[in-house]
């Protein structure tokens, strides 16, 4: 569980949580998926990632479900009212 501090200090901020990509994540994302890591696959992951209109709205998505997924695990565990 979070100390009280943390909590007081979320309290102050309107949001928290934030996702930021950089080069090397997509360079880590290539390997991983084992394909050749070289300027020109970054650049075409990037140039995909960046035109792609919808990237903000999944992301959105995904936090809800995360957010879900945790709100269902606390549940489990007795620790929600």
């Amino acid at each position: 569980m979070c100390n009280s501090e943390a909590i007081k200090e979320q309290k102050k901020e309107e949001w928290f949580g934030m996702v930021r990509w950089c080069r090397e994540d997509l360079k880590e994302a290539l390997e991983s998926t084992d394909h050749p890591v070289t300027e020109d696959n970054i650049d075409a992951l990037f140039c995909a990632l960046d035109n792609d209109e919808d990237l903000i709205e999944r992301m959105i998505s995904a936090g809800w479900d995360f957010i879900y997924d945790t709100i269902d695990e606390l549940e489990r565990n007795g620790e929600l009212d």
